[in-house]
């Protein structure tokens, strides 16, 4: 395991699709968001491209904690960023707990 990494985090990961026209925009958000998310220590993210299909996004967030994700959806600074990413984009798939195997 990274040395990053602790027993208590959570791996979740989210497909993302912005609209048509506003693929910037949604990185500019997410670039903006993950800095709260890490601000708060709420969780780490990164943000990918599926190169499959250049039009979806991949978001994977390590959670600190099930008490950091519990508090992050009951702050309105986060519900902030969850509305307007809703307004740009659609959030085809959310896998909310990845167990990690090997």
């Amino acid at each position: 395991m990274p040395e990053h990494e602790s027993d208590n985090e959570i791996v979740s990961v989210a497909l993302v699709r912005p609209h048509e026209g506003h693929m910037q925009e949604v990185v500019d958000l997410l670039r903006e968001f993950y800095e709260v998310l890490k601000g708060k220590n709420y969780s780490r993210d990164w943000l990918y491209r599926n190169a499959g299909d250049p039009g979806q996004l991949v978001n994977v967030r390590h959670w600190t904690s099930a008490e950091a994700r519990a508090q992050a959806q009951e702050d309105p600074d986060v519900h902030r960023y969850w509305r307007r990413l809703a307004e740009i984009a659609v959030v085809e798939r959310v896998h909310e707990r990845l167990d990690r195997i090997l």
